[in-house]
């Protein structure tokens, strides 16, 4: 949470859809890079348009209408849970739902890792159960060779 509310308008970069976090800002301590979809892009799109009308000097990516940058976006996020009737949903829970939604659709644990910020695959394992049926997938590519012996 702390690379979004920490990052600035210079970090985000919308023709090559990545984002750069400062290294004083990430759990690691040190800057890493992360890519965006087209759809992330067009939420950070829309928050430079924003910014731009109402507060033109800030370089938060992540500010009110005088462009002072958020603490926490506890408020806003549960007043959204609210309107659309999600009760018992943490903003780490979103954490959790792209990494499982990601090894669910064959993302490589090593890649997740990256993403995710991890600082060993250990950590990173533990979503590997959600995808047993790529293992099967992976593991069928020996079947090819029966039919050389």
């Amino acid at each position: 949470m702390n690379e979004l509310l920490y990052l600035r308008f210079s970090n985000v970069d919308l023709k090559r859809n990545i984002l750069t976090f400062e290294a004083k800002t990430t759990k690691i301590n040190r800057t890493r890079y992360f890519p965006i979809n087209r759809l992330a892009g067009d939420v950070l799109e829309r928050r430079r348009v924003f910014k731009d009308l109402h507060c033109p000097e800030s370089p938060w990516m992540l500010c009110n209408n005088s462009g002072k940058r958020y603490e926490s976006p506890r408020t806003s996020f549960n007043k959204v849970l609210k309107m659309v009737g999600i009760e018992g949903f943490r903003i780490h829970d979103l954490r959790h739902r792209f990494a499982s939604w990601l090894v669910s659709e064959g993302g490589e644990l090593v890649k997740m890792r990256d993403l995710l910020a991890h600082s060993s695959i250990k950590m990173t394992g533990r979503y590997a159960h959600l995808a047993p049926e790529r293992l099967h997938k992976a593991i069928r590519v020996l079947d090819s060779f029966l039919l050389i012996l």
